[in-house]
């Protein structure tokens, strides 16, 4: 395998019979069927007692791991977490995004995709969250607080200073008497 090592991971994925032949299944993008996978692939299987326990909450997936283990773009994978938030096969459990790359979002598998398309599912929207404070309005009226976004008109200066020199070396008189 050409990929690096931490990012093979060496879990089988089963998929039910029922998904594969879901409307909301059959409407998924190859690079979204793709994050499907790897995200089940995540999943940690445990046994208690007689009981198999899935773990399907809280899978970490970066968007490095997605360029370099799947080989999909950046808006590619942004666009199939979309598409799979909105079908119903995941939700997000915790937008990550805020530590320049050492928090990343965590998602959970759903079982929503069984109601899409039945007047039972209810459409949802991925949330854009934008943090307080790191919205582009607060930029503006931190920069204007501060005087950094105030721009000096320098055509207007540079246009009087040059009529100022232009007036030295032929007077104003020269020109009215004309």
């Amino acid at each position: 395998m050409d990929k690096p090592s931490k990012y093979v991971l060496k879990r089988a994925v089963l998929l039910p019979w029922e998904m594969i032949a879901s409307t909301a299944f059959r409407e998924l993008s190859a690079a979204d069927v793709q994050v499907l996978l790897r995200l089940m692939q995540k999943r940690t299987f445990s046994r208690h007692k007689r009981k198999v326990i899935i773990a399907d909450e809280n899978l970490g997936f970066p968007y490095s791991e997605a360029i370099n283990a799947l080989g999909i773009a950046r808006s590619t994978f942004r666009r199939s977490i979309r598409r799979l938030h909105e079908r119903g096969f995941i939700t997000v459990a915790h937008e990550g995004g805020s530590c320049q790359g050492k928090d990343y979002s965590r998602y959970s598998l759903s079982e929503d995709w069984r109601k899409y398309g039945t007047s039972d599912f209810m459409p949802r929207q991925k949330l854009q969250t934008v943090r307080p404070g790191h919205d582009v309005r607060s930029w503006q009226r931190i920069k204007q607080a501060t005087g950094q976004g105030i721009k000096k008109d320098r055509s207007k200066t540079g246009a009087k200073f040059r009529t100022e020199s232009v007036q030295k070396i032929v007077p104003v008189a020269h020109f009215e008497g004309a």
